[in-house]
């Protein structure tokens, strides 16, 4: 099947999707949001599927929620951000539930929910040139990707409020160190380390053990992340409705503007 904003290949028991808008620094709109979602479906009950990875095309992970997506010319505003709200929910709530061995491999700076969502994967690897950002107090937003609930989890309460409330960005070492990444490559051993070390995994590996584990192991917590998502998107629909969101979004797409014209 063909995707307009991602590609995926299947081989050897891998799933591989790239998000591939290098353009728009592989941004999230509701073109993709539905796309990975359907993908993430049909793995899930794919028998040919083993692990599913996912990447970014060109320099970016993602530059996560591409707050330039239009609406539909059959939608008002009210009803696109309404839109896109169910859509991004049941996109976490398809990793939330996801069966199989998600792994993320983070090739360059991710931003928003392209950070926050990464709690949610199995095994998150990333290269040198990896750098996480969570901009949601300069954008006017809360936070999403069941970050909220996760983040205090993995890097303590002190580190996930440095980077969810005041967006400290973590580069790639910070990241394994506050245990969001297990492991950094340089960019060259993505090919020729990091993949031949995922397909021996594939192979040494029981199936049938790793879809017990992974059942296991996150299955205490599903009903909790389940809740965590409607929560944060409700608290979302808030900041979209608000005259603070509007304003905190002019004052960050003028200066990146004008960054841009240095």
């Amino acid at each position: 099947m063909t995707y307009k904003s991602i590609e995926t290949s299947l081989e050897d028991g891998i799933l591989t999707i790239t998000m591939n808008r290098p353009k728009c620094k592989n941004a999230m709109n509701q073109e993709m949001w539905l796309e990975l979602t359907q993908v993430m479906e049909e793995a899930a009950i794919n028998d040919d599927v083993v692990f599913v990875v996912l990447t970014g095309a060109g320099t970016f992970y993602s530059s996560g929620f591409d707050i330039k997506d239009p609406a539909p010319e059959s939608m008002n505003m009210e009803e696109f951000m309404e839109y896109r709200i169910k859509i991004g929910r049941k996109y976490i709530d398809v990793l939330i539930d996801f069966p199989k061995l998600l792994i993320a491999i983070v090739n360059g700076p991710a931003i928003g929910i392209a950070t926050t969502t990464l709690a949610l994967f199995d095994f998150v690897f990333c290269t040198t040139s990896a750098s996480f950002y969570t901009p949601f107090s300069v954008l006017g937003l809360s936070v999403e990707g069941c970050s909220s609930y996760l983040f205090p989890r993995i890097m303590g309460n002190a580190t996930a409020n440095n980077v969810l409330q005041f967006g400290q960005k973590l580069d790639s070492d910070q990241a394994k160190n506050c245990n969001l990444v297990v492991d950094v490559f340089e960019p060259e051993q993505i090919q020729s380390v990091l993949w031949p070390k995922l397909k021996s995994m594939k192979e040494t590996l029981s199936k049938g053990s790793i879809l017990a584990n992974k059942k296991l192991i996150r299955g205490w917590d599903r009903e909790i992340l389940h809740k965590v998502n409607e929560a944060e998107w409700d608290e979302l629909r808030n900041r979209f409705a608000s005259e603070d969101f509007m304003t905190s979004v002019l004052k960050f797409m003028n200066r990146s503007k004008s960054a841009n014209k240095l």
